[in-house]
């Protein structure tokens, strides 16, 4: 049987791709579930970052936390700044994540 991508089942292929750094796979699905509309929640979009950040697509996981900023979304793009060496963004994605509490 076909599986229907709802907003659990994409947040749950997203968590899987980062152990394996299956970003490519991360990327495809995103751009999926825009194809079908489906609304890219803060949970979603927060394991999205994961498997991006970690093969250094900073810019990327700076684009998915502009979805729905929150503190965990905040704190996944300053890792991945600094992961990349680009600190002048990861300081200043610190800065203004502590407004956000």
């Amino acid at each position: 049987k076909k599986v229907m991508m709802n907003s659990i089942t994409l947040t749950s292929l997203l968590t899987a791709c980062e152990p394996g750094q299956c970003w490519e796979i991360a990327l495809e699905q995103l751009h999926l579930s825009q194809l079908q509309r489906l609304q890219l929640g803060a949970v979603a979009s927060n394991a999205a970052m994961g498997p991006l950040g970690t093969v250094g697509r900073w810019q990327q996981v700076l684009r998915l936390a502009m979805i729905r900023p929150d503190t965990v979304s905040w704190s996944l793009a300053v890792n991945a700044c600094s992961a990349s060496n680009v600190w002048a963004e990861a300081l200043q994605l610190a800065a203004e994540g502590g407004s956000l509490d």
